[in-house]
């Protein structure tokens, strides 16, 4: 059972590494792309506290 499980998060850590590879392969082939995305956080910190204290009618 042990040995199971153990497979069973390697296959889950290898099924995240293939789906996030087109990501890693960017990052690593250009060195102007940023591995953390606190640039995209700040760029949309506005539009998300527009949309906290102005909801949307419905």
């Amino acid at each position: 059972m042990r040995a199971s499980l153990q497979r069973f998060k390697i296959a889950g850590q290898i099924g995240y590494h293939l789906h996030h590879w087109d990501g890693l392969a960017n990052f690593v082939d250009d060195g102007r792309v940023e591995l953390d995305t606190n640039v995209v956080e700040r760029a949309i910190r506005f539009i998300v506290i527009t949309r906290t204290f102005c909801p949307a009618e419905s």
